[in-house]
């Protein structure tokens, strides 16, 4: 799914202004690093 509307909040949260942000996907912006996190799920029984 594109992008098809930011605002200034959004350009100061990530970082990408409108006319970069309209040209990425919405997957591009939630990648997180998750090295050496340890998943929730290890901890719930």
């Amino acid at each position: 799914m594109n992008i098809l509307s930011w605002n200034k909040a959004a350009e100061k949260a990530y970082g990408y202004t409108a006319e970069e942000a309209i040209e990425l996907r919405m997957s591009s912006l939630f990648q997180f690093e998750t090295e050496g996190i340890t998943p929730v799920n290890k901890y719930l029984r």
